[in-house]
């Protein structure tokens, strides 16, 4: 991964920040969000129509834990493959 490190992407997203990252040219964001009421952490595809790619419940809405992290990174939602087996070709742009 360029611009940070595992490390740094895990604090940022556990504190309720934003990662906007590229792969293969494609803007992507995780980010946490509540719909109806209920917290989740997600990955959008930012290009084309905007799709949410994976999404999991946080269970204690105040709370993202490196074991919900871990299971939307090992989500093979990058044309069957997750953000592991990707890693070295992203490149966070922005924290929000």
């Amino acid at each position: 991964m360029k611009s940070i490190t595992m490390t740094d992407l895990y604090d940022y997203i556990s504190q309720g920040d934003e990662a906007e990252f590229t792969y293969k040219d494609t803007l992507y964001v995780m980010q946490p969000e509540v719909v109806d009421n209920k917290s989740y952490l997600v990955i959008w595809n930012c290009e084309k129509d905007g799709s949410c790619i994976c999404r999991y419940s946080i269970m204690n809405q105040d709370i993202i834990t490196q074991d919900l992290i871990d299971k939307v990174l090992n989500e093979k939602c990058f044309n069957g493959k997750n953000f592991y087996e990707i890693e070295s070709d992203v490149t966070v742009e922005n924290i929000f």
